[in-house]
């Protein structure tokens, strides 16, 4: 009776019902060979294991995101302080436009001390204008190396 009731058991029965004679306490405590109690072990570990690696890549997406989003702000920035540094070129630039046409016309340097005062004036916006060019081309080779 006993290699009837584990046929019955691994056959998979319909019923997990003992054979004439068993009791439930008995099938319980045979162990079927064929169980998938080992590979359920095997797969949850498997699927932690997945799982934990999904947390990896999952973390690593947004440090890899964040550290995109860090690097595309500090390119904003830069290309925000480049345009300032055009524009105040550009208004220095007009400035000392006018400073020549000022000093081009007649009789300018007649009166020294009026001359005087332009004359400072336009060299001090040329001076400022020249590191107001060379800052705008160190933020321009460091934008360029940003990636732009």
């Amino acid at each position: 009776m006993a290699s009837g009731f584990s046929r019955k058991i691994g056959a998979g029965s319909p019923k997990n019902l003992p054979p004439e004679g068993g009791s439930h306490e008995e099938v319980r405590l045979k162990p079927d060979s064929t169980s998938s109690g080992g590979r359920h072990e095997e797969k949850r570990t498997h699927e932690e294991r997945r799982r934990h690696g999904e947390a990896q890549s999952r973390e690593e997406r947004k440090r890899t995101a964040a550290a995109a989003r860090k690097r595309d702000r500090a390119l904003q920035e830069l290309k925000a302080r480049i345009t300032e540094l055009e524009d105040r070129i550009a208004a220095h630039e007009r400035a000392i436009k006018e400073l020549e046409a000022a000093m081009a016309s007649p009789g300018f340097y007649e009166r020294r001390d009026d001359a005087r005062v332009v004359i400072d004036r336009h060299q001090h916006l040329m001076w400022e204008v020249g590191g107001l060019m060379q800052e705008w081309e160190e933020l321009q080779t460091a934008a360029e190396e940003s990636g732009q």
